[in-house]
């Protein structure tokens, strides 16, 4: 089967910026660009800061650079296991022999008749996947007008005299890569009923083949729980979790064959393939998305029958 996860990162940007302007704060991740005592006279303050020296840059007439998140990561993050094997189970089925008939394309004889069964199995998968999920981020250069800024950490002084940058800054918009790592876990217990009807085809005297197919209907009771650590340089690290549990009725459809051998003429082996598609299971925890997915779901089967 297939699991897929969705929506379990999230990153809160803590320091938003206003739209750009005179005389106006800016708080950044390395840090601050503020007004001062004189109201930022002349459109330059004394009231800055920043925490590197890599943040000068020494061409032209020199400035500062700082940056910051330009938006929030609100449930990214998207991770899926296409071969996902359900632990053994155990199933109990029986057949109805109603009669013979001739299959005119195969110009075979045939027992046909009913099918019942039930099947129990349970899926438990853990997702560990690191996931990359872009961010909008913003880069503000403010300018130093020629002058040579103190080395950092620079702290900054709201009344002067003290070195002076320009409170407007050139604003650039990149994107920024965010790193979400952590484990999602899904375990699900299926219950599946079915009715359907056969088509026997004796292919020994000791050995038949049946054609198989029918109706299904599950209960699905699962529990879906994620821890996720988000990452972005420059901005630091958050951690989020969530978990939920419910239960629901899945109907399908199954289609299969099973080949059989008598040892006597009341025992026999058996073993199956089936395929069966059921509506997807799904789970919502705190905004992310678990899914059980039985587009591709087979069922493989070794058992005994005692005819009656």
């Amino acid at each position: 089967m297939r699991t897929e996860f969705a929506g379990f990162g999230s990153f809160q940007n803590l320091f938003p910026l206003p739209a750009l302007g005179p005389a106006t704060n800016y708080t950044y991740t390395n840090g601050s660009v503020l007004v001062d005592s004189t109201g930022n006279f002349g459109g330059l303050t004394t009231n800055w800061s920043y925490t590197n020296n890599s943040q000068y840059n020494p061409a032209g007439t020199g400035s500062i650079n700082y940056t910051a998140l330009g938006a929030n990561l609100n449930n990214g993050g998207h991770a899926s296991d296409d071969n996902i094997a359900a632990a053994a189970g155990f199933e109990f089925f029986g057949y109805l022999d109603i009669g013979n008939l001739t299959v005119p394309v195969l110009k075979k004889n045939a027992n046909w008749g009913l099918r019942t069964g039930f099947h129990y199995a349970r899926v438990d998968t853990t997702n560990r996947d690191s996931i990359s999920a872009g961010i909008a981020s913003i880069n503000d250069s403010f300018d130093l007008g020629g002058a040579i800024p103190p080395l950092a950490p620079y702290p900054g002084f709201f009344t002067g005299p003290a070195s002076l940058l320009s409170d407007t800054p050139t604003r650039t918009i990149g994107v920024t890569n965010a790193i979400i790592s952590g484990s999602r876990s899904l375990d699900v217990h299926l219950a599946v009923s079915s009715v359907g009807g056969f088509l026997e085809f004796p292919l020994h005297p000791k050995v038949k083949l049946s054609v198989e197919g029918g109706l299904i209907l599950a209960i699905a009771s699962g529990t879906y729980s994620y821890t996720s650590t988000v990452s972005v340089p420059g901005s630091g690290t958050q951690t989020s979790q969530g978990s939920a549990s419910q239960t629901k009725l899945l109907p399908g459809v199954y289609t299969g064959l099973a080949l059989s051998y008598e040892i006597t003429e009341k025992l026999a082996l058996q073993t199956s393939a089936r395929y069966q598609f059921m509506r997807q299971f799904e789970l919502n925890a705190n905004g992310s998305t678990a899914a059980l997915n039985f587009d591709s779901a087979f069922v493989l089967s070794l058992g005994m029958i005692w005819k009656f």
